[in-house]
């Protein structure tokens, strides 16, 4: 049940910018069609991150159960990760209308901006992966699920906040403050 509940409030932070565009904007739809168009980008980056948390788990497992140091294995998966992550997310930030507009024929200088958020967003996500992964090794899912309750929560707050005035960039930069305290939070 704690590891379900943990896919689920991960799951719902991630999420529901997408169903409060729609809900909370006249052109909701619209909006949501850029952020989804932006956030597909975002999903095919994670690719990697998932892998990787795949191929950590046991190790870090393995080094929690024999008593011995994970910190180097820390370092090495997150510069491994955020070098590749970083250099992704500068890239679009800097390219996200051409890259927009050839994945798109309907893409606007919004859906840039968007994509630009979920970009940045695409930083903590990763390291999301690394300490989310040593978290669940060690057994801590309370603390997990209080991180991500608490997410969900900030995630709400912000969409609220933003997106009546901001439509799919204000969602993209909730999305970006809430992975950000996510991950500071799973660091601590």
């Amino acid at each position: 049940a704690p590891f379900g509940l943990v896919v689920f409030l991960m799951t719902a932070y991630t999420r529901l910018d997408a169903i409060m565009l729609e809900k909370l904007r006249v052109d909701g739809l619209i909006q949501a069609d850029r952020y989804a168009s932006a956030f597909r980008l975002l999903d095919a980056s994670n690719v990697g991150g998932v892998l990787l948390a795949g191929l950590l788990l046991p190790m870090f497992v393995r080094l929690l159960t024999t008593g011995e140091s994970i910190n180097a294995l820390v370092r090495l998966a997150i510069s491994a990760i955020w070098s590749g992550a970083i250099t992704l997310a500068i890239a679009v930030f800097f390219f996200a209308s051409p890259i927009m507009h050839l994945l798109y024929v309907n893409a606007t200088a919004e859906s840039a901006r968007v994509v630009q958020w979920l970009m940045l967003t695409f930083i903590p996500m990763s390291g999301t992966y690394v300490y989310g992964t040593l978290l669940t090794a060690n057994g801590s899912l309370r603390p997990m699920n209080i991180i991500f309750a608490i997410s969900i929560a900030i995630n709400l707050l912000l969409n609220f906040l933003l997106i009546p005035a901001y439509g799919a960039v204000g969602a993209a930069a909730a999305t970006f403050a809430t992975q950000a305290a996510a991950f500071i939070a799973q660091v601590l």
